[in-house]
């Protein structure tokens, strides 16, 4: 419970990042906080200090995610100081034009939740307690695997977005790039 407050206010960091459309900068501070955490926390294990080790890599993770997000996004939170403040005025008739739009998105997000990892309910019942266990350790390789290609395409899509309206030649070479990346 130590590590859910920073957790959460690492979470609203970087959905203020996302608003201002800097998400490369959440997409790196979480890469590069799961391999932090995925590897303390093997050597936590290998250290012989169990559930008690891995539970203080998650908390330690979480401060210091929680103050790299601070530090990085702190002209983010300057809100009606000076010149360099941040206007925000909330648009009523934006935000229905974007619930509207967003609609299938939030539906799709939405089922995907519920039906999240419902394979491991089949293979309880049909295989037992064994096969799940060894189903969840392959699943987190593959699961750590993916985390980099998807915060990386998370961070690419602002950019692209304002080089399909700004400046074709170099989204084409953005995207030939991300491509090369994600495939190599």
């Amino acid at each position: 419970y130590i590590g859910l407050l920073p957790n959460s206010l690492s979470t609203g960091m970087s959905a203020l990042f996302y608003a201002f459309q800097k998400a490369e900068y959440p997409a790196a501070i979480a890469t590069i906080a799961t391999i932090c955490k995925a590897v303390f926390g093997v050597a936590a294990l290998a250290g012989g200090f169990g559930v008690v080790g891995l539970a203080a890599v998650s908390i330690l993770t979480n401060f210091v995610t929680l103050g790299v997000m601070l530090y990085a996004g702190r002209d983010l939170l300057r809100v009606g100081r000076g010149e360099q403040a941040n206007p925000f005025r909330p648009e009523p008739a934006l935000m229905r034009t974007m619930v509207g739009e967003g609609w299938p998105l939030m539906l799709n997000h939405f089922l995907a939740t519920i039906f999240f990892q419902i394979d491991i309910v089949l293979i309880q019942t049909f295989h037992g307690d064994t096969m799940v266990g060894q189903y969840g350790v392959a699943y987190k390789w593959v699961a750590a695997l993916n985390v980099i290609p998807a915060f990386f395409t998370m961070a690419l899509l602002p950019v692209m977005s304002r080089l399909a309206h700004e400046d074709r030649p170099a989204l084409k070479r953005y995207y030939t790039l991300a491509i090369k990346l994600l495939v190599g």
